[in-house]
């Protein structure tokens, strides 16, 4: 719909930049500026909430905006003289189910920003969550990003958290599994 005389015209949903169909040609023709059209059916949608509130999120019975928080504090008092303070405001979180495959994360460290695609099983969500988290306030380590003072602090804050004590000179992941194993209640090896 063109703003200035109302005139629509039909296109596909995805017209390319240089079609015309993005353009009202007789105004622009009058004003020699291109006028572009607006969708206001793609402006209704843009206007909706996409997603859920993220306060009322719960994945596997855990409450994860009280999670991230309590995370985020013991990650904080577990990095504490180890690294830069972090930021007081725990980073956002977003969410993917995946069905029969183990739990993954990713930190995004310029965006303040966590995705984790869960699995089914809770011990290893919560275990990836406060990886991710960990990534997060240990900031971007110019090598090894699995490196000793990362291990310390997600060792320290796992114990902080649950009680767990888990050695943190195994291996890459050695520590992410050791920590899923104890929350399982199986002995960490």
């Amino acid at each position: 719909m063109c703003p200035s005389c109302g005139v629509g015209a039909r296109g596909p949903a995805r017209p390319r930049r240089d079609a015309t169909v993005r353009f009202c040609l007789p105004c622009s023709a009058v004003s020699s500026v291109l006028v572009a059209r607006a969708c206001p059916a793609l402006a209704r949608a843009r206007s909706r909430p996409r997603r859920r509130d993220p306060s009322s999120w719960v994945v596997l019975g855990v409450d994860v905006p009280a999670e991230v928080q309590s995370y985020w504090s013991a990650v904080r008092a577990a990095g504490e003289g180890v690294v830069a303070p972090p930021p007081p405001r725990p980073p956002d979180v977003t969410l993917r189910s995946r069905a029969g495959v183990a739990s993954t994360g990713r930190a995004h460290h310029r965006e303040g920003r966590v995705h984790i695609s869960h699995g089914e099983c809770v011990h290893e969500f919560r275990e990836v969550l406060l990886h991710e988290l960990v990534h997060i306030a240990r900031g971007r380590p110019p090598r090894q990003v699995h490196g000793p003072v990362f291990k310390r602090i997600l060792c320290d804050a796992a114990h902080r958290l649950w009680g767990v004590r888990v050695d943190p000179q195994r291996s890459r992941y050695g520590t992410d599994r050791a920590i899923v194993d104890a929350l399982r209640g199986k002995t960490p090896v």
